[in-house]
């Protein structure tokens, strides 16, 4: 369906309404449908992947036979952790400009 402007400096020119609602729609269903449940997804498996390493570590702890080892374990656990959020807000980033239309994509 197409419509001509009438008043602007684009009097007279004829647009199609069509292709406007398809990319708002395409627009409206990366960023208010796609992207939630993939985010949500990712935090869910990213929480589930925490909560088993934490899970270990307090396990670890238990067989730790010395504050040495127990530092190590600590140390360690914490260098894991941070890589792995490190990691995750890489992935959270990607997903987020993936789901812009490329219009809106800058590249790096």
């Amino acid at each position: 369906m197409a419509f001509e402007t009438r008043s602007g400096k684009d009097a007279g020119t004829a647009f199609d309404i069509s292709s406007i609602l398809a990319s708002e729609t395409a627009l409206w269903k990366s960023f208010g449908f796609d992207l939630p449940l993939r985010v949500t997804a990712e935090l869910l498996s990213f929480g589930s992947r925490r909560l088993e390493a934490q899970a270990e570590h307090v396990r670890a702890l238990g067989r730790c036979g010395s504050p040495a080892e127990v530092m190590k374990s600590q140390t360690a656990f914490l260098t894991r952790a941070i890589a792995d959020y490190q990691r995750e807000a890489e992935t959270l980033s990607r997903d987020l400009a993936d789901a812009a239309p490329p219009a809106l994509r800058t590249s790096a």
